[in-house]
């Protein structure tokens, strides 16, 4: 998968700004091997303003900087009851203070403070790259370079501030993905409000060349597209505007992470039926997917049909209509209708009812799902999943229920590709091979104009 790359801002654009970065030093000296850690604290020349007066802590055992006062020309700090000016593009060194640690040759600690013009489109670049390399290496890179991410999204805010109104959607991904070299969506909600922000204030309608909708496309291919036109439903309506204004970037998007060539061969892009799926959930931990049937199409649900769902049992299919299903599990019948989510608890035997009148939770629980679905665009979503998930979100241990859960997935999509073999598609058999016999999926899914 191709690494989102920014383009330049628009020529009237004003890239330049100060930028005031305090580094907090701490330096030891243990049988004679020296250790030295830096905290960096970065801040626009726009946000000193409100800063004055205030003091910034860099790391704890520093202390604090107290900002003085800020001019284009020079900023004053102090430190340690010492006053320090630096000059715009200059760099001091404060003294060095001595802590008293028996337990270690020396200590110390100090600050350095630059006060430079910066050309922020040049430091964003900059940044992101090593941003993006640190957090495919490092578990905790979220909080190991928190700084460095804090000062990308301000470069990122500033520039659209400034005019480029294109970025808003870089700025929504970054501001909602603690992984930036995968951009996975973790946080939906911040997402939401933020897109909502960006069509609300009519930025998409400022940005005449809709450079956006390129950002759009790269968030779209890295997370469940139908999932984030959910969540922002004015952006469906936005994209459907532009594409009848003939935007075919707009019109590919609206048939997902594919352009809409790679949709019509398979299957009416319009055309849905019903689909279910179950899995049986720990309670204790609800990432533990026990079980997990095989996605079901519509043709598989006749009455008497018997589905098993691991070692949680098996439903019986007892009826079928045009928007619903209804079902038989444990005994108990159950009717589903479109779109309906239900959670089932399993009251395990071995617990009298006065213990659940007491408030005893049972340990599982069983989730049924039963909606329309495009079936292709189904395949080419839960491709994407287990790809993504195989290639930055897999375990080392291989009985991990996310692996398990992939896994399912993955059965689940070979056995779509399958039903849509058996209906005529005869050139699905190449991808079916392909994804039954190699294990990098996202490979596949990015590749996949040659297989069909």
């Amino acid at each position: 998968m191709e690494s989102i790359t920014l383009n330049p801002p628009k020529a009237s654009v004003d890239l330049y700004a100060s930028l005031l970065t305090l580094t907090g030093v701490h330096k030891t000296m243990d049988m004679s091997v020296a250790n030295v850690s830096r905290r960096h604290v970065y801040l626009l020349g726009k946000q000193l303003e409100n800063l004055i007066g205030r003091g910034i802590s860099t790391m704890e055992c520093c202390g604090k900087v107290v900002l003085d006062e800020v001019t284009p020309q020079s900023v004053k700090v102090s430190y340690q009851l010492r006053e320090y000016q630096i000059p715009l593009d200059q760099k001091i060194v404060s003294e060095s203070y001595l802590i008293d640690n028996p337990y270690l040759s020396s200590e110390e600690v100090w600050v350095e403070v630059e006060y430079e013009t910066v050309n922020m489109f040049n430091l964003l670049c900059s940044f992101f790259a090593q941003i993006v390399e640190k957090d495919d290496k490092y578990i905790d890179a979220y909080r190991r370079f928190l700084p460095e991410k804090e000062l990308s999204l301000n470069l990122v805010k500033e520039l659209i501030d400034r005019g480029e109104v294109s970025y808003f959607p870089i700025y929504a991904i970054l501001s909602s993905a603690s992984n930036w070299s995968t951009l996975i969506i973790t946080d939906y909600s911040r997402f939401k409000t933020l897109f909502k922000e960006f069509l609300s204030r009519g930025f998409h309608q400022l940005d005449r060349e809709s450079r956006w909708l390129d950002y759009l496309k790269m968030i779209f291919l890295r997370n469940d597209y139908q999932e984030i036109l959910s969540a922002v439903p004015d952006l469906r309506e936005s994209l459907d505007s532009l594409a009848r204004s003939g935007s075919k970037l707009a019109l590919d998007l609206l048939f997902g992470e594919f352009v809409a060539k790679k949709l019509g061969p398979r299957q009416n892009p319009q055309s849905e039926e019903l689909f279910i799926d179950a899995r049986m959930i720990d309670k204790r931990d609800p990432d533990n997917v026990i079980s997990y049937c095989d996605y079901i199409t519509v043709e598989k649900l006749k009455p008497g049909e018997c589905i098993e769902i691991g070692d949680s049992g098996i439903i019986t299919i007892l009826q079928t209509g045009e928007d619903y299903v209804s079902f038989s599990w444990n005994g108990q019948e159950y009717k589903m209708k479109e779109n309906l989510l239900i959670h089932q608890f399993d009251e395990e035997p071995n617990h009298t009812s006065m213990e659940y009148a007491l408030g005893y939770t049972p340990k599982r629980y069983l989730e049924f799902d039963f909606r329309k679905v495009n079936l292709w665009r189904t395949v080419l979503r839960l491709m994407h999943s287990v790809g993504f998930s195989r290639a930055y979100g897999g375990s080392s241990d291989k009985e991990s229920y996310k692996d398990r859960e992939m896994k399912q997935k993955a059965i689940g999509v070979l056995s779509l590709v399958q039903v849509l073999i058996d209906r005529g598609d005869t050139e699905l058999k190449k991808l079916y091979n392909e994804l039954s016999t190699k294990y990098d999926w996202l490979e596949i899914h990015d590749n996949i104009d040659s297989l069909i």
